[in-house]
């Protein structure tokens, strides 16, 4: 069970950030290293069950055939 705010609206931030800087890092990353990172940052879905995203990219990363994202924007 989450225990904290998920569902409080607004940027979830923790320090300071600079745009762009978060994909560069990563552009310059294998996917095995990305996945390790986001694992490692202990990020979670903004839906009800706050599913690890580490996880989720890891089973979808062992998978064959093509892959595919789909993101719900309000």
């Amino acid at each position: 069970m989450v225990k904290n705010n998920i569902r409080k609206a607004g940027p979830v931030t923790l320090g300071e950030y600079k745009i762009g800087d978060g994909l560069s890092k990563a552009l310059n990353m294998d996917s095995k290293t990305v996945i390790s990172e986001i694992k490692e940052s202990n990020l979670r879905g903004r839906g009800g069950a706050g599913f690890p995203t580490g996880m989720k990219w890891d089973f979808c990363s062992r998978e064959t055939g093509d892959h595919y994202v789909l993101c719900k924007c309000r």
